[in-house]
């Protein structure tokens, strides 16, 4: 649960949302994608973790054991791949699951967010059940490639943007734009 309602925050709160965006600036869902994440997104992201093993209190290498499995899934549910478990696919997340959270199709943004169980979306009213062969294009709207430099400043050129918008001189650019 603590990664489904992480994951759902990174879309809804709007400085969350400029560092998560990188995520979603590539046009490929692939493995790398899975990893493809800004450093401070990142950095936010695993300053929570240590709540959770203190919650359950964890030893160490239960919480390495924990990131080690979470980071090779979340590697596999980014994979380039028609890959269906079929009436299993809501039980499961996979390539296909994973795929609609990523797509370009107005019905799919914001959905399917769970990072282990389907569970998770369909609890909370997000799921997108895929069609069987569904293959949705994936990206942002409008698509950026951001290019090294880019990539570094990637976070503070959207908070850039979010105070624009805020103060009317501008809009937010690229993507699913969370509320103000």
């Amino acid at each position: 649960m603590y990664k489904y309602w992480l994951h759902r925050l990174s879309h809804v709160i709007p400085l969350l949302w400029a560092l998560h965006s990188f995520h979603h600036s590539a046009e490929s869902v692939t493995i790398i994608t899975g990893a493809r994440h800004h450093w401070l997104s990142l950095a936010v992201n695993t300053a929570f973790f240590p709540l959770m093993a203190i919650l359950f209190t964890l030893s160490p290498g239960s919480v390495l054991v924990v990131q080690v499995i979470f980071s090779i899934f979340e590697g596999c549910i980014h994979l380039n791949y028609r890959l269906s478990f079929g009436r299993f696919t809501v039980m499961l997340n996979n390539p296909q699951w994973h795929r609609i959270h990523h797509s370009t199709k107005p019905g799919h943004i914001d959905k399917n967010y769970a990072a282990l169980l389907p569970l998770m979306d369909f609890i909370f009213g997000t799921a997108v059940v895929p069609a069987r062969d569904e293959f949705p294009p994936t990206g942002m709207v409008p698509s950026e490639r951001p290019d090294f430099l880019e990539g570094l400043l990637w976070p503070l050129r959207r908070w850039v943007q979010l105070i624009r918008a805020r103060r009317g001189v501008g809009s937010v650019a690229g993507g699913v734009t969370p509320p103000l």
